[in-house]
């Protein structure tokens, strides 16, 4: 996946490494690990992911603000995102989609379904730019 950067913005340590290891499954090395919404924000200005997974209850900004940010800027707004939650409601994955999310994915999160979530959105991305 040479070319292929994720930004992965969480405040659990263990859930970056995991996601991070992971998506070594796939072939994915080039991984950006943010322990807040803010510090993510930040670098999204220097640097354009072609994927972001990001969770959607963090202290201080939360996802669903991050999200409305990351689709309000021109550089980065058709970016997929890929948000994460301990809250599987169906309430809770209507606002993330409508937040702009590609998908929501639940925790604990399953490998082989977060997998292919992110083949989706690499499909997706693929069939994007080829229109």
């Amino acid at each position: 996946m040479d070319g292929f950067k994720v930004f992965v913005i969480d405040d659990s340590q263990t859930l970056q490494k995991l996601i991070s290891k992971t998506l070594e499954i796939l072939g994915v090395t080039n991984v950006t690990c943010f322990d807040n919404a803010l510090d993510g924000l930040i670098a999204l200005q220097e640097e354009v992911p072609s994927l972001i997974i990001l969770d959607i209850n963090m202290p201080g900004m939360n996802g669903y603000e991050l999200m409305s940010k990351i689709r309000k800027n021109d550089k980065i707004k058709d970016v997929p995102i890929l948000a994460i939650s301990g809250d599987d409601s169906i309430e809770t994955k209507n606002k993330a989609i409508e937040a702009g999310a590609f998908s929501l994915i639940s925790k604990p999160i399953d490998a082989k379904m977060f997998l292919s979530n992110v083949l989706a959105v690499i499909k997706y991305t693929e069939e994007s730019q080829a229109i």
